[in-house]
């Protein structure tokens, strides 16, 4: 339930990343052609910034679908296992209650 939990925010978070990375990416390219700005030192830095939160979101992204992978692989494993103790059960058989001999 908890790792659960934690998959969906390192997804979301990983959203969020990849969404702020084309944010400053648009800010990069719309300064770039307005102002000239391939020279200055804010250039640079938000292309780091967009670098790690390019980087950040893609990894936070790519760990959530593993943990989905094995958490999907865990669980099929788990009913398959069941299935197949269900399916090599011997049938239950019905007895009759036993009649009780009297006594003479």
């Amino acid at each position: 339930m908890v790792s659960n939990l934690l998959n969906r925010m390192k997804k979301e978070f990983g959203k969020w990343f990849l969404d702020l990375a084309k944010y400053i990416l648009t800010a990069i390219f719309l300064t770039t052609y307005l102002t000239g700005l391939e020279e200055s030192r804010l250039f640079w830095i938000t292309f780091v910034a967009f670098v790690l939160c390019l980087l950040s979101g893609y990894f936070l992204l790519k760990q959530s679908d593993k943990e989905n992978i094995q958490a999907s692989e865990t669980k099929s494993t788990t009913n398959s296992v069941e299935t197949m103790e269900e399916q090599t059960s011997l049938p239950k058989v019905k007895t009759s209650k036993s009649t009780k001999h009297k006594k003479k």
